[in-house]
């Protein structure tokens, strides 16, 4: 019986990939982690009474010169409980997804220097990338968040890596 194809029978391929090629269906579940966290985060913040803070005013008011009551921008030790665990939970899920996924990578190059016949150099070449991409992003996407917000930059991200994880998951040669 021939391997199932993802896009015509996803639930299929990843029950024949459980069995036949455990990294490569671990891969696919961790890197998925991600974007469905994306999907499940918001509605559980709002759940939780947890809203962003109106935006900080850029400019005084010309009537009233004192400047404005920025305390509810303020320390984080003023804030609840909740919203506290909440951050910090999302702080500590995300880079543990990202170191994740590229070690999740590592355990399947046997089969992808099989499948692909290609070297172990050549195989590895993702975990080469996505390292690189982890090193520089920073510096080209921290003054981007500065200027523009942290929110489209992360979003973006975010579904770049979605679909850089779907398509390396599910193609069938090395050029991809």
């Amino acid at each position: 019986m021939s391997s199932p194809q993802f896009w015509s029978t996803p639930l299929r391929y990843l029950r024949w990939a459980s069995r036949e090629k455990p990294a490569i269906f671990y891969s696919i579940i961790i890197g998925s982690m991600g974007p469905v966290s994306l999907a499940v985060l918001p509605p559980v913040r709002r759940y939780f009474g947890d809203v962003d803070p109106e935006p900080i005013p850029l400019t005084y008011p010309t009537a009233d010169l004192r400047p404005p009551n920025l305390k509810k921008y303020g320390s984080p030790y003023n804030w609840p409980i909740y919203r506290k665990v909440l951050v910090t939970a999302i702080l500590c899920t995300c880079p543990m997804l990202s170191s994740s996924a590229v070690g999740s990578y590592g355990p399947a190059v046997r089969q992808l220097t099989a499948e692909w016949k290609v070297s172990v150099v050549a195989a590895s070449i993702g975990i080469t990338t996505f390292t690189a991409g982890f090193a520089l992003g920073p510096m080209v996407l921290s003054p981007i968040s500065e200027i523009h917000t942290r929110k489209p930059v992360f979003l973006a991200t975010a579904v770049l890596f979605a679909i850089g994880e779907v398509c390396t998951a599910v193609t069938r040669i090395y050029a991809g």
